[in-house]
């Protein structure tokens, strides 16, 4: 079987760039490349499990800095990954308008549950991705995350 070429395999190709933090100085945002490479923190890791980072030149960095998701769970945590490949292994549609998804109403029934004293529904004020730009929903939800989830009690 020929692999697909990618736009990061056709530009590597043509450009012989093969560094990521090359690429993205060049195609995404190169102020940001800088900053960290001032700050010390340009990297390129290999392997990142639980809170240990590992670079590609085999240093191992305790992680302080990651977002919400993280510190919660760790990078890569097992069961996750393993939740994630049984739901993409089911072809499930992931964002198709006109239907009512699964597992978000899973979720909110788990989460009525938890939360306990009557809850009986729960509501995601995010707004639709088409209305923003990537970055301002990013800077949005970031800005107020949880002012972006609403429950209710009954109503």
């Amino acid at each position: 079987m020929t692999p697909i070429a990618t736009e990061e395999t056709t530009h590597k190709q043509s450009t012989g760039e093969t560094d990521p933090g090359a690429l993205y100085e060049s195609h995404v945002n190169p102020d940001w490349v800088r900053l960290l490479d001032v700050l010390g923190m340009k990297a390129t890791y290999s392997r990142c499990e639980g809170v240990e980072l590992t670079t590609s030149d085999g240093r191992r960095i305790l992680d302080f800095l990651s977002g919400y998701c993280v510190y919660n769970t760790g990078h890569n945590h097992p069961a996750i990954i393993a939740e994630l490949e049984q739901e993409l292994r089911r072809c499930r549609p992931t964002m198709l308008q006109s239907h009512v998804p699964e597992l978000a109403a899973e979720l909110a029934a788990k989460l009525c549950a938890l939360a306990g004293g009557g809850l009986r529904k729960t509501r995601n004020r995010l707004p639709q991705a088409e209305e923003f730009e990537a970055e301002g929903a990013t800077r949005r939800v970031l800005d107020h995350p949880l002012g972006r989830v609403r429950a209710d009690r009954g109503q």
